[in-house]
């Protein structure tokens, strides 16, 4: 075989075999809402799980800033790939989800936003926005706003029992769960990150769930110098809505960050036309860290 054949010959085998080795799982993420409504019926969690007027009642003993004993997860120190960081983090990674009784329309759960587990006797984190119909006392719950509650990607489902601490500044609320005797996926909890370096975000983008995207940090912010519970990075992982309260991690899948708003950029900002750019804004680490305390 001359020197040019084989080279071809080549060119052709490697592709293949890099095909036939992948290990892929394909899901239905569109039915995960009536999946979850499945469960939640058949377990009879509808009547067993904490309301969410029982929860805003909870809420009214807490006291903003609370600091919160918990066991953290060591971070790791060895870089992984995308693909594993994937795999090994995505059932720690919670959909919050709310039960809709049937009214005006038919029964249904609605997956609304983002949460990540802390510890393994069930301490999770997220946004204040998205608890804050339970934390702000002058927001009224209707009978629509049933049950509160958190669903892993495995299709398991947990009560929220109560909510542990909260900063409307730094836009953090920390809150349990009850695991219900299973064991649970704990994120292992890195530092905040220079501008530059890579971040990789696994949230609940809007009608997209369990999103994985990467990018690196555009820098460092603060609105008041005075306050470190204004400090944000812009980021250029992609997320939108849906991913509030998310993950965000280092190359070593530490979680490094909470997802927290958007701000759309357009050419003309008085009529909204021409979308330029979309900034991506988190809550660093170290901000969740002052409402803990390790054990």
């Amino acid at each position: 075989m001359s020197r040019n054949k084989l080279i071809w010959g080549l060119l052709l085998w490697i592709p293949f075999m890099g095909v036939s080795g992948q290990n892929v799982t394909y899901r239905n993420f569109d039915s995960f809402e009536k999946e979850t409504l499945r469960t939640l019926k058949e377990s009879g969690a509808t009547s067993t799980f904490n309301s969410m007027h029982n929860l805003k009642r909870q809420t009214l003993q807490t006291k903003a800033n609370s600091i919160v004993p918990v066991t953290l997860k060591a971070a790791n120190k060895k870089t992984i790939s995308g693909e594993k960081l994937v795999a090994e983090r995505s059932e720690g990674v919670f959909v919050v989800s709310r039960y809709a009784p049937k009214m005006v329309r038919d029964e249904q759960v609605v997956a609304g936003a983002s949460a990540v587990v802390l510890s393994e006797d069930g301490i999770c984190v997220s946004n204040y926005h998205v608890f804050e119909p339970v934390i702000d006392t002058t927001r009224v719950l209707t009978p629509l706003d049933s049950i509160f509650f958190v669903a892993a990607k495995s299709g398991k489902i947990y009560p929220i029992t109560e909510v542990l601490s909260y900063n409307a500044t730094s836009d953090l609320a920390i809150f349990k769960i009850d695991p219900k005797g299973d064991k649970l996926t704990v994120t292992p909890v890195g530092q905040d990150l220079p501008a530059g370096a890579n971040i990789h975000a696994l949230t609940h983008v809007y009608g997209h769930l369990f999103y994985y995207s990467k990018g690196v940090v555009a820098r460092n912010l603060c609105t008041s110098e005075l306050n470190a519970d204004t400090n944000r990075s812009d980021i250029t992982a992609d997320y939108c809505k849906g991913s509030s309260g998310g993950p965000l991690f280092d190359d070593c899948g530490n979680l490094v960050g909470i997802v927290s708003t958007t701000q759309s950029i357009y050419y003309n900002e008085q009529s909204q036309t021409d979308l330029q750019m979309v900034v991506k804004t988190i809550i660093p680490i170290s901000s969740v860290l002052r409402l803990l305390k390790q054990q």
